[in-house]
């Protein structure tokens, strides 16, 4: 019930800043690139700063030791993750960007804005640190795999996406935190506050992005209420049975169930818009998992730890 109760009053604490995000656009108290601003305020200055303020804190050669298994038990996450997917998505929608839409959202959870908040939140900032080493693996596949998935081709390297601001952060902060190079007192401090902001702006923004849609029309697709199940309830008990049978460390196991038991992203919604695509079945995904994660994250926490 500790679990349980922790995780729900996390889960209702940025379930409210969802709605004072919507609330936001709904009253039109923000303008209609609000959604574009918060993003970019997000990915280009909020998690990166939160990313640093981690790294440049707690990385060091001892504690990145230690963390081998973690990495190689990430990896088998993010693998697994595609693997599963593509099968499962075939059912949901015939060959083409309805498709992929639905492999995205079973291989890959909310396991940024979302997981963040939640580890963060439940778990404190030194689990956090593991949390963020664990993850590494799925954000290399979101980066290639998952935006080749949900982007028009257009050729070129991958791997080349990579080289962003959430990426390049873990970089900066893992070298500064090993070579102990020294760091005024003052940017510390703006690192520090920068990240204090990460959970309720991206909540915001999630809200605010639903507020552009009809809730009644995002209501009634049947098909996001399975996929919704599958992404709460059933992997995440798929994944804690396969890797505890496998020999998972309780402590991983937490980093893992945070990982793959977080609502439908936002990303679903965000490239599809840039390129001109439908962004209804995203929006309905991130409407409704993210409403019933408020009480599907504490039970599986509670239940499958």
């Amino acid at each position: 019930m500790t679990v349980f109760t922790t995780t729900l009053n996390q889960m209702a604490i940025l379930f409210i800043f969802i709605l004072i995000g919507f609330f936001l656009k709904k009253r039109r108290l923000l303008p209609e690139d609000g959604a574009t601003v918060l993003s970019k305020l997000e990915t280009n200055i909020i998690m990166p700063a939160l990313i640093l303020n981690t790294f440049i804190s707690k990385c060091t050669f001892d504690v990145i030791s230690q963390k081998t298994p973690i990495i190689l038990w990430g990896i088998a996450i993010a693998f697994v993750s595609v693997i599963v997917a593509i099968p499962l998505s075939v059912p949901f929608a015939e060959k083409g960007a309805l498709r992929k839409i639905y492999c995205y959202s079973i291989a890959i959870a909310n396991s940024g804005f979302m997981g963040n908040a939640v580890m963060i939140g439940v778990f404190g900032n030194d689990v956090f640190f593991d949390y963020l080493i664990f993850t590494m693996p799925i954000n290399i596949v979101i980066y290639t795999w998952g935006v080749s998935l949900l982007m028009p081709s257009k050729g070129g390297n991958p791997l080349l996406r990579l080289i962003n601001p959430i990426c390049m952060s873990m970089v900066i902060g893992a070298v500064i935190g090993l070579t102990k190079i020294a760091i005024p007192a003052c940017a510390m401090t703006v690192l520090k506050d920068a990240a204090a902001c990460m959970a309720p702006l991206a909540m915001i923004l999630t809200g605010f992005t639903i507020g552009r849609y009809d809730i009644k029309k995002l209501l009634t697709d049947k098909k996001v209420y399975i996929v919704t199940a599958l992404r709460l309830l059933i992997l995440p008990a798929f994944f804690v049975f396969l890797f505890r049978f496998l020999g998972m460390s309780h402590d991983i196991l937490i980093l893992a169930l945070c990982t793959v038991a977080m609502p439908l992203g936002l990303n679903t919604v965000v490239f599809p818009a840039a390129y001109g695509g439908d962004t209804s079945t995203g929006a309905s995904m991130a409407l409704i998992s993210h409403t019933l994660s408020v009480l599907t994250i504490p039970f599986v926490f509670a239940v499958l730890l």
